[in-house]
């Protein structure tokens, strides 16, 4: 029956699906395992897929069915503006598309809860990235000679801006396309990339916050020749000069560089931001880091919630499902996790569900 059923639906629902998720009409024929001329069909409503047909599509695309059968399509919000040097043949993929759509959703469900909002920026009164990094490393008490792990150095960065309000986000996103984004708002949201390396995953934090700063979303490939961007190479000035500044560079080279060091012309020319050099220690942390295991394998699920969504929306999440105004399935779609771990999840922020 379901291989057959043709329900009717709403045309323009796949026509709005294919835009919202950068899709053309060759890929949506593929994802319906029907040739395009048959999807086009669909599309005027002279044809109609099978159910089983829309529950693939809905699978694929992690969209619900339900969205076909709507007569009023959602306008959705506006993605970030894609700083990324790269063509419009190689459009974003799916899974980027579920991940910003993933940040929006969150910022949504936050912005119905005033202490998200309130929360500014006090102390960087400067557009100039330069004082703009002294004034974040005067909040942090951060200086490149204090000992602190990587890991250390990124969660005192995240806890601050959770502290302004500013929700960041560790999510799946392939670094090819995009190494993080932010999406400015009520709250605003920054998302770095779950599978770089520690090292990236600071400078993109830092890149991305300075967006931020600025009023302004952005999709964004931090490491990648700035050339034509200029708001990219603010960004990554704030994030270069935040994790070691000019003088400070000077004084490692003379230490332990020769300036003709064909090494340092090499990784000058592998990195090229605003100011190449000052990643020479950014870029010995990813070497370090490379040698160690990079990508999260079996990772706890209690972790990957904590990891992925930070301490301040799970504990705001459990605490709406313990006062009932949220359901178990709906905080576990919230925190990307199988509803049986919400309880050990609860446990470790030390609310009981």
């Amino acid at each position: 029956m379901t291989s057959t059923f043709r329900p009717s639906i709403n045309p323009t629902a796949l026509i709005w699906v294919k835009r919202s998720f950068g899709l053309n009409e060759h890929q949506m024929a593929q994802k319906l395992g029907v040739d395009e001329d048959t999807y086009i069909e669909f599309e005027l409503g002279s044809e109609r897929p099978t159910l089983r047909q829309l529950q693939g599509l809905s699978k694929s695309l992690k969209t619900p069915v339900a969205v076909f059968y709507l007569q009023s399509l959602p306008d959705g919000k506006p993605f970030p503006n894609d700083y990324r040097n790269r063509s419009e043949e190689r459009p974003l993929s799916v899974g980027a598309h579920l991940t910003i759509r993933r940040a929006l959703s969150t910022q949504e469900f936050l912005s119905d809860f005033e202490e998200w909002h309130g929360k500014r920026l006090e102390g960087f009164d400067s557009t100039d990235p330069v004082v703009l990094a002294t004034q974040l490393r005067a909040l942090l008490n951060y200086y490149p000679g204090r000992h602190m792990s990587k890991d250390y150095l990124f969660d005192i960065i995240r806890a601050k801006l959770e502290e302004m309000g500013i929700l960041t986000l560790v999510l799946s996103l392939n670094t090819k396309e995009a190494r993080g984004f932010s999406i400015y708002g009520a709250p605003p949201v920054i998302v770095v990339s779950a599978s770089d390396a520690k090292a990236a995953q600071i400078f993109t934090i830092l890149h991305e916050f300075a967006h931020i700063i600025k009023n302004e979303s952005g999709l964004c490939q931090p490491f990648e020749p700035e050339n034509s961007y200029s708001v990219e190479s603010q960004c990554n000035s704030f994030a270069s000069n935040f994790l070691l500044t000019t003088s400070e560079l000077r004084k490692e080279l003379n230490s332990n560089y020769s300036i003709d060091d064909p090494h340092l012309t090499t990784l000058a020319a592998r990195f090229k931001t605003s100011r190449e050099v000052i990643l020479i220690k950014l870029i010995e942390w990813q070497r370090e880091y490379d040698s160690q295991e990079r990508f999260y394998k079996r990772a706890n699920p209690v972790n990957k919630v904590l990891r992925e969504n930070g301490n301040s929306l799970t504990t705001k999440v459990l605490d709406l499902t313990q006062n009932a105004v949220i359901s178990y399935t709906d905080a576990a779609n919230m925190l990307n996790v199988n509803v049986g771990y919400l309880r050990s999840v609860g446990e470790r922020v030390g609310i009981e569900t």
